[in-house]
C-alpha cells in the first residue's frame, strides 16, 4: 500500500544552472526549450514599448543593434528607462523621495495631481540605454560576480 504518486511540477525560467542538479539529470525531469521565431521576438519586443509610441521600424533597428539578447534583456531596458524616469521625478523635490512621498500621501490644496509618469523613449535613447546595460551585463560577465555570488550563499 505505499503508492508513491507522482505530482508534475512545471518550472520557467532562464537559467537553470544553479538548480539542484539531480532534478535535471535525464528521466527525471523533461525539458522543453523554447526558442521564439525572429518575427514573433520582434513583436513581443514592439509590444513592451507600442503605448510609449515607439513604431515597429525603431524596434527592428533596436533588435539589430543587439543581436543574441534574450526577451528579458529588452524588459530590463524598458525597467531602466522606467526608473530613470522616477529618479527624475523625485529628484524635482526639495528633500527627494522623503518629500515626493509626503506629496503623494497628502497633497496640499492648490497642488495639481501627481501627472501620468512620462517616459522619454526614442530609438536614440534605446540605443544609449542598451548600449549602457550591455556593457553592464558584460562587466558581470568579467568579473564572474554571480559566480562569487553564490559561492557566498552556499
Amino acid at each position: 500500500d505505499d503508492i508513491i504518486r507522482r505530482i508534475p511540477i512545471i518550472v520557467t525560467g532562464n537559467d537553470f544552472g544553479t538548480m539542484y542538479a539531480p532534478l535535471l539529470r535525464d528521466g527525471r525531469m523533461e525539458k522543453f526549450y523554447w526558442k521564439p521565431e525572429p518575427e514573433d521576438k520582434l513583436m513581443m519586443v514592439y509590444t513592451m514599448f507600442k503605448e510609449n509610441g515607439v513604431p515597429k521600424e525603431d524596434i527592428e533597428k533596436l533588435m539589430s543593434a543587439f543581436p543574441g539578447h534574450a526577451l528579458d534583456f529588452f524588459g530590463a531596458l524598458r525597467s531602466r528607462l522606467v526608473d530613470k524616469s522616477v529618479i527624475q521625478r523625485i529628484t524635482q523635490y526639495s528633500d527627494g523621495p522623503r518629500d515626493y512621498l509626503k506629496y503623494l500621501m497628502n497633497p496640499k490644496n492648490g497642488e495639481k495631481e501627481v501627472s501620468e509618469l512620462e517616459i522619454e523613449v526614442s530609438l536614440p535613447r534605446l540605443l544609449e540605454e542598451g548600449y549602457d546595460l550591455s556593457k553592464e551585463q558584460e562587466h558581470v560577465k568579467n568579473i564572474k560576480l554571480s559566480e562569487e555570488y553564490q559561492k557566498h550563499i552556499s
